[in-house]
């Protein structure tokens, strides 16, 4: 009798974790799901044609690159800031990323875009800045 109920404890107890284990891991898919809808904004700086920021954009990585950033970054760059306006990358004179094909663009008004990448889908507001640099807003959520 007293092996059983003590056999009885331990079944329970295993019971019990086997349970609260099964529930953590069905909060954890639950989190990823949420991450995966929702969106996400980012401001970058680009330049104009003086300038010396960068008129590359990565949405994926959320950052500008310089032409010199291109060695590293060239196959993130999905879009290029040209005379002000965003283009998709494909768009660009510059060989290192001009072969990034598949993202498209499209112009809801002077300063807006809605965009789609192979990942992202979104908007970018685009601002100039008295220096003439440009402030970019990105807002992405994962398609």
């Amino acid at each position: 009798m007293k092996r059983f109920f003590n056999l009885s404890i331990i079944v329970a107890m295993l019971s019990m974790i086997m349970c609260a284990l099964s529930f953590s891991s069905c909060s954890k898919d639950d989190d990823d799901n949420t991450e995966i809808n929702e969106p996400k904004t980012f401001t970058v700086t680009m330049g104009g044609s003086s300038s010396l920021k960068g008129s590359f954009l990565s949405v994926s990585k959320g950052e500008a690159f310089t032409t010199s950033d291109l060695a590293e970054n060239a196959a993130s760059v999905e879009f290029v800031l040209i005379n002000g306006v965003i283009r998709p990358a494909s768009d660009a004179s510059n060989t290192a990323v001009n072969g990034n094909t598949g993202n498209t663009v499209t112009a809801n008004g002077e300063d807006s875009y809605s965009y789609q990448t192979a990942v992202y889908k979104g908007t970018i507001l685009v601002e100039k800045n008295s220096d003439g640099d440009y402030s970019v807003t990105v807002t992405r959520v994962k398609k």
